[in-house]
């Protein structure tokens, strides 16, 4: 006696090729949202330079890592209390302290 498949190869293929999409679509979208980092004054931790970009000694760690990985990165200007809770909101990814 023959055993049937327990799934059809058109029914798998469609499978495969609806995951490969949805996996596709997710790396595509996430890829396309910059990193909002929230940057308080607080020299010569973190600030931002005259040019609007992230520096002191957490920018520039924050800086190479965005480079490292590929990550566009959104400069969001705050007080460290506004950036706390703008991190909590999910307002902004990341806060460096």
């Amino acid at each position: 006696m023959a055993l049937k498949p327990f799934v059809s190869s058109n029914r798998l293929s469609c499978w495969v090729c609806g995951l490969c999409f949805l996996f596709l679509f997710s790396a595509i979208s996430v890829q396309a949202q910059p990193l909002r980092v929230g940057v308080y004054h607080n020299p010569p931790k973190i600030f931002i330079s005259p040019q609007g970009k992230i520096t002191g000694i957490f920018g520039d760690l924050v800086n190479k890592m965005a480079e490292t990985q590929g990550w566009e990165i959104e400069v969001v200007p705050c007080s460290w209390e506004e950036c706390l809770r703008l991190t909590q909101n999910g307002e902004i990814d990341l806060m460096p302290d």
